[in-house]
């Protein structure tokens, strides 16, 4: 047995059993809710900017066509703003569409921040409050 001996694996380390720290565990759980919120109101918005661009190239098929491909079909949002700035945003029923694609931004701002500040609080928490993983 001795020309095996150099074959046994070592024991493995008992490690000290450390407890989450539950200020963390919550701060985590927020951080996901922040993010998850964040990106769903991500994707309504690009569903009602979607929608809108299809409105907008059924309804002024012309200034639509004139846009590129890369425009039209890549960055739907960046036609539709050049759109409105070259003479679109004097029509009322365009800028009502276009209003109510804006509406989302504030809350995902706001969801955002949120998330940044959850961050924060977890590095002030870990670094200098002595929260453990």
């Amino acid at each position: 047995m001795a020309c095996c001996a150099h074959r046994r694996k070592a024991e493995p380390a008992i490690l000290p059993e450390v407890q989450t720290s539950p200020e963390l565990k919550v701060l985590v759980l927020l951080l996901l809710a922040f993010t998850l919120f964040a990106w769903w109101l991500s994707e309504r918005q690009a569903r009602r900017f979607r929608k809108f661009a299809n409105w907008v190239a059924a309804n002024y098929s012309a200034q639509w066509q004139a846009l590129p491909w890369v425009t039209r079909h890549l960055n739907r949002v960046g036609g539709i703003e050049v759109l409105r700035r070259n003479g679109l945003g004097n029509d009322p029923q365009f800028m009502a569409q276009y209003q109510q694609g804006k509406m989302v931004r504030w809350p995902q701002v706001a969801a955002a921040c949120g998330g940044v500040a959850a961050i924060g609080l977890i590095i002030v928490g870990v670094e200098y409050l002595g929260w453990t993983w």
